[in-house]
C-alpha cells in the first residue's frame, strides 16, 4: 500500500473516532460548570478522588484486557469469538475477587464510598471491554456511537441527580452507574449476536494476559505520573485543592481528547503498516504532522481557554484559572509519549511501555514529594511535566531498536519553550500574552502549513 492510500486510511479512521471522541468529550466538559455549581471543592475533591480510585482499580486487577482485546482482534490469526469472550469474562472474575477481598477486609479496613468504588469497578471495566472490541474488529462508527450515547446519558442523568434532586456525591456516582448500565446492555447484546459466548481459550487467555499484564503496570505508572499528585495534594495541602487542581486539570483534557482520538486510529494503521518497507518515511511523516497538530492546538487553547474559562467555572473555582495555561503546557506534553507508545504495542513490546512509564512515575513521585510543599498546584504541575518528560527521552532513545523514525527534536523543543513562554506571560499581561500567542500562531501556520496541504 503507498503512503497515500496509508495516510488517506489513517485520515478516514482518524475522522470516524474524531467525531465521536471530540462529540462525546465535548458533551461531558458541559459537566464542568455543572459539577462546579453544585458541589462545593471538597464535595468536588471528593467525587474527583473517588472516580480516580476507580481507574486505578482497573489499572490493577484489569490486566488491561480491553487493550489486549483490541490488539488480538486486530490480528487475523486469532478468533474473534474467542477474544470477544475472554474480554468479557474476565473484567466478571475480577469484579467478583475484588468484591470478596472486600468481604474479607472490611471487617478490620474501612474505606470510603467502598461499595460505590466495587460498582463503579465492575461497570467502568466491562464498558471498556466492551467499546473497545468495536474499535478491534473495525466498527469504528459504532464505537464512536456507543461513547457519544454514553457522554449524552451521563449529561442528563446529571441534570437529574446533581441539579434537580441534589444529590451531591451520590449523585456523581449515580450518573456514572446509569450512563454505563445503557452502555453495555446496548453493546453487549449486539457482539453476543455475533460472536456469542463461549468458555475462555486458555491458551489464548494466557497470551492476551502477557500481553495485557506489563500494559497494566504501564497504566499504574501512567497514573502515578498523571493523577497521583491529586492525592499528594490532598495530604499535604487540602482536599479543596486537590478540587481546584482538577478543576484545571479538566481543561489539560481538550488536548487528551485529540491525542486519544489520533492513537486509536494510529495504532490500527501503525499495526497495518509496520512490514512495509517504505515503513520509516510513512511514521516519520505521521509524527511530524502528530507534534505540530498537538503544538498548533495548544497555542489556540492558550489564547482562547482563559477568557472563556469563567464561564465554565463557578466563582468558587476562580482559583482555578490562573493554572490552566500550565495545564496546556502539560497536556502537550503528555500527547508525545503516545505516539511512540504505539511502536511498543505494535511489535508486543509492551515491556518497553512498562519500564518507560516507571520511570516517568519514579520522577514524578519524587518531584511530588519535593515540590508540592513548596508550590502547592503549581509544584504538582512542574512534577507531572518533568515525569513525562523523562517518558519521552526514554523511548524515543529505545525506539529506535525497532524503527528510523525522525524524531523532530530540535523544533519540538523550540516550539514547548514558546508554549511555556505564553503560559508565563498570560498570568502577568493577558494582552500581551494574546498578542505574542497570535503572532505565533501567524508564524506557525505560514511555516508549517505545507505539512497538512496534499502536494
Amino acid at each position: 500500500m503507498g503512503d497515500d492510500n496509508k495516510e488517506q486510511k489513517f485520515l478516514r479512521d482518524t475522522a470516524v473516532i474524531g467525531i465521536g471522541n471530540i462529540l462525546s468529550k465535548g458533551i461531558v466538559f458541559l459537566l464542568i460548570p455543572i459539577h462546579t455549581a453544585m458541589l462545593t471543592p471538597a464535595e468536588y475533591g471528593a467525587s474527583e478522588l473517588i472516580y480516580n480510585f476507580v481507574n486505578l482499580c482497573l489499572l490493577i486487577f484489569s490486566c488491561s484486557i480491553a487493550d489486549a482485546g483490541v490488539r488480538f482482534a486486530l490480528d487475523a490469526s486469532f478468533s474473534k469469538a474467542a477474544v470477544f469472550s475472554i474480554t468479557i469474562f474476565l473484567p466478571v472474575i475480577s469484579s467478583l475477587f475484588l468484591v470478596m477481598a472486600a468481604s474479607v477486609t472490611g471487617s478490620f479496613l474501612e474505606v470510603a464510598y467502598l461499595d460505590y468504588i466495587l460498582l463503579l469497578y465492575m461497570l467502568f471495566a466491562l464498558r471498556e471491554s466492551i467499546t473497545q472490541f468495536f474499535r478491534g474488529i473495525g466498527q469504528l462508527k459504532t464505537f464512536s456511537w456507543l461513547n457519544i450515547l454514553f457522554a449524552v446519558s451521563l449529561l442528563i442523568c446529571n441534570v437529574i441527580f446533581l441539579m434537580c434532586l441534589d444529590l451531591k456525591v451520590r449523585g456523581y456516582v449515580y450518573s456514572f452507574v446509569t450512563a454505563s448500565i445503557g452502555v453495555i446492555a446496548i453493546g453487549f447484546y449486539k457482539l453476543s449476536k455475533m460472536y456469542g459466548l463461549r468458555f475462555p481459550d486458555k491458551k489464548l487467555m494466557g497470551q492476551m494476559l502477557q500481553y495485557g499484564i506489563p500494559l497494566s503496570f504501564n497504566a499504574i505508572s501512567a497514573w502515578v505520573t498523571s493523577v497521583s499528585g491529586r492525592y499528594f495534594l490532598a495530604y499535604f495541602c487540602s482536599v479543596a485543592a486537590s478540587g481546584i487542581y482538577s478543576a484545571a486539570y479538566k481543561f489539560m483534557m481538550i488536548i487528551v481528547v485529540l491525542v486519544d482520538v489520533f492513537q486509536k486510529s494510529w495504532q490500527i494503521s501503525a499495526v497495518q503498516s509496520y512490514m512495509d518497507s517504505d515503513r520509516n518515511t510513512f511514521f516519520s511523516a505521521v509524527y511530524k504532522k502528530f507534534v505540530l497538530m498537538a503544538a498548533f492546538f495548544s497555542f489556540v487553547l492558550l489564547l482562547i481557554l482563559v477568557p472563556l474559562a469563567p464561564f465554565a467555572l463557578s466563582k468558587t473555582f476562580s482559583e482555578a484559572i490562573q493554572y490552566i495555561p500550565f495545564m496546556v503546557v502539560l497536556g502537550f506534553l503528555v500527547t508525545l509519549p503516545s505516539f511512540w507508545g504505539v511502536i511498543y504495542l505494535v511489535v508486543k513490546d509492551t515491556r518497553g511501555v512498562f519500564l518507560s512509564t516507571v520511570i516517568g512515575a519514579a520522577v514524578s513521585l519524587v518531584m511530588f514529594i519535593v515540590l508540592i510543599p513548596a508550590y502547592e498546584i503549581g509544584g504538582c504541575i512542574m512534577a507531572s511535566c518533568l515525569g513525562y518528560l523523562s517518558i519521552i527521552a526514554y523511548r524515543i532513545i529505545d525506539c529506535r531498536k525497532y524503527l528510523k523514525v525522525d524524531n523532530f527534536a530540535g523544533e519540538t523543543i523550540i516550539l514547548l519553550v514558546l508554549l511555556i513562554v505564553v503560559a508565563c506571560l498570560i498570568n502577568y499581561n493577558i494582552y500581551f500574552a494574546a498578542l505574542l500567542n497570535v503572532i505565533i500562531i501567524i508564524m506557525f501556520v505560514k511555516k508549517y502549513r505545507y505539512v497538512f496541504i496534499s502536494k
